[in-house]
């Protein structure tokens, strides 16, 4: 079965490329030397569990380290891509009704409802 990864960061550097994929629970660490065919094939593969982001960070530093990568520019790209990832901003528009945010028009559309039933049953 094959699974759908986000990628979050590539990287080449010293004849040696470096991916970071998400899925919904896990990151997945590629990587293998520049001249692979099928990277996403043949690369190896280090997972880990549960979107631990302090265990991705020592193990991105290990391999830096392991292959003379520039590990100063892979924590960057990281903490970019990572802090992108989480970003949950409220967006907020404008209706007629007033400023809803995200899904909160939803809960005011029930609670209309709601109130509208309320008034027929009394009826």
């Amino acid at each position: 079965m094959k699974y759908k990864y986000d990628n979050l960061v590539s990287i080449d550097n010293n004849g040696y490329k470096v991916e970071v994929n998400e899925n919904n629970t896990d990151y997945i660490i590629s990587y293998g030397k520049n001249t692979i065919n099928d990277f996403n094939k043949k690369a190896k593969r280090w997972p880990i569990k549960d979107k631990d982001s302090k265990q991705l960070f020592n193990t991105m530093e290990n391999i830096c380290m392991k292959f003379a990568l520039d590990w100063e520019t892979m924590e960057n790209q990281l903490n970019k891509a990572i802090k992108s990832a989480d970003d949950t901003s409220i967006q907020t528009k404008e209706t007629q009704g007033g400023i809803y945010e995200n899904d909160g028009w939803i809960i005011n559309l029930v609670k209309g409802l709601a109130g509208k039933i309320s008034k027929l049953i009394k009826l």
